[in-house]
């Protein structure tokens, strides 16, 4: 058990240290993107790590899931599983303030905690 909570901690450092990318309000810099496309659209985009937070070579990567909500990034209230994919669009949302946040997990299906939530108006 102590290998998968140190693998969980790794996995959601490496998730934070990527996803400081959408730069709305999240204070980081990243290589990702955050876009507003018609029809109250959100496109999302990060680059694939190649390496967990601690250095070591990420190999067991099995995908992203994003976590989203409107108006609370306390309680994520839907959620898109984008596999291996490093680009998510999520369609449909009503005008408001979405929260967004970004989980990766294993191949044995461990997944990390939530990135550091990222909230916009559409």
């Amino acid at each position: 058990m102590l290998q998968l909570t140190n693998n969980k901690q790794r996995m959601a450092a490496l998730v934070a240290l990527l996803l400081a990318l959408w730069g709305c309000g999240g204070g980081g810099s990243g290589s990702g993107s955050l876009q507003k496309s018609q029809g109250r659209s959100i496109s999302l985009a990060w680059h694939a790590p190649q390496t967990m937070a601690d250095g070591t070579a990420l190999n067991s990567l099995g995908g992203y899931r994003v976590h989203y909500s409107q108006e609370t990034a306390s309680s994520f209230t839907h959620m898109l599983d984008v596999e291996s994919s490093t680009t998510a669009t999520i369609s449909d949302l009503s005008p408001g303030t979405w929260c967004f946040a970004v989980t990766a997990y294993n191949k044995s299906g461990v997944e990390s905690d939530y990135s550091t939530p990222v909230c916009t108006e559409v």
